[in-house]
């Protein structure tokens, strides 16, 4: 069997470097299935074109068996006669329905990775922080911590909105901030002994000394509508918000988020001169967490998106019914191959 190394290093021989891209995906499929590809994640639509792509792969490979049949020591695949109907009946049924190819956007991701390094210069530099934020928030942040995460991105959203060429995102990064105030606002009274997030609140702290530190002329190329660097900030600001909502609604949950109430009680037994008022920590939930769950469901939360396919989606898929079919021909003059891509 061949080694790690070997399957993940590029191979300067044509035929084996194009075995291994097979192995490789291979390999990334079996991630896929455990990752929001089973059964019951897939409309009906997926499913059926993820039977169509089976079976096309399965017909690919059973052309490569005949194709290597010369080759010594070769195992051929047992009773091909009876996996080449079984594709063409699965290929034939899975036809019926319309393709949904946005069941490629689906599946497995490498996690984001930290950013090290040097801050980069302006906005790039900004953008690196706001990343490896994202990265630092794998870990429930302290509730302390949380609010400068909060107030870093209130005052992120506010600087780009103003910064930003598209009046679009200028507008919604003007939402964005608006909401964040009134989460820090909600975030005040709230306490809680649960949670780190040192090297998140520290990323929060990176955010506000890069913005201290712009210049007050943005660069001639972040002028442009079509920057990419626009781009990658509105896709972080969703992961983020996203992020936040879910640490926000999991500790309201868990009652790791308490909310800080004054008694009107002084605490008699406080050495201080001074006797401070009494403190209460309550679950948040029913009449008082109204106003921050209702913010961070119908405000701080993105909307659900609706994938859809890569324009390579359906030109691929008709490259490989193309040669499936034209291989087929040509190994089998009197046989058609099954019209998967019709």
């Amino acid at each position: 069997m061949p080694t790690l190394e070997e399957l993940t290093s590029p191979q300067t021989l044509p035929l084996v470097e194009s075995w291994r891209q097979v192995a490789k995906g291979a390999a990334l499929g079996e991630h896929d299935f455990y990752a929001g590809l089973e059964s019951g994640a897939l409309s009906i639509q997926q499913g059926q074109t993820l039977l169509k792509d089976a079976a096309a792969i399965a017909q690919a490979v059973l052309m490569l068996d005949r194709r290597y049949k010369a080759t010594p020591g070769w195992e051929h695949i047992p009773t091909p006669g009876r996996l080449a109907w079984a594709t063409m009946a699965t290929a034939l049924e899975a036809s019926l329905d319309p393709p949904d190819y946005s069941i490629d956007v689906r599946g497995w991701r490498p996690p984001a990775r930290f950013i090290r390094g040097p801050a980069k210069p302006g906005l790039t530099g900004i953008l690196q922080a706001e990343h490896n934020l994202l990265v630092r928030l794998n870990a429930l942040p302290s509730p302390i911590n949380l609010k400068k995460v909060v107030e870093s991105q209130r005052v992120l959203s506010a600087i780009l909105a103003e910064r930003t060429p598209s009046p679009a995102l200028a507008a919604r990064w003007s939402r964005r901030a608006r909401t964040y105030e009134v989460v820090f606002n909600e975030l005040r009274n709230v306490s809680g002994r649960v949670g780190d997030g040192a090297h998140a609140a520290e990323e929060a702290a990176n955010i506000r000394i890069r913005i201290d530190a712009l210049p007050k002329q943005p660069a001639p190329e972040q002028s442009d509508q079509s920057s990419p660097i626009w781009s990658s900030f509105d896709n972080r600001f969703e992961k983020v918000d996203a992020r936040l909502a879910d640490i926000i609604e999991t500790g309201i949950a868990e009652k790791t988020l308490v909310r800080r109430s004054h008694v009107p009680r002084l605490v008699e037994s406080s050495p201080q001169l001074v006797k401070p008022v009494r403190v209460r920590f309550a679950p948040i939930d029913g009449r008082h967490g109204t106003d921050l769950l209702t913010t961070v469901r119908e405000q701080l939360r993105p909307a659900p998106a609706q994938p859809v396919g890569t324009p390579e989606s359906a030109t691929s898929r008709t490259a490989l019914f193309s040669a499936i079919t034209t291989r087929a021909t040509v190994d089998s003059p009197g046989l058609r191959a099954p019209a998967i891509g019709d």
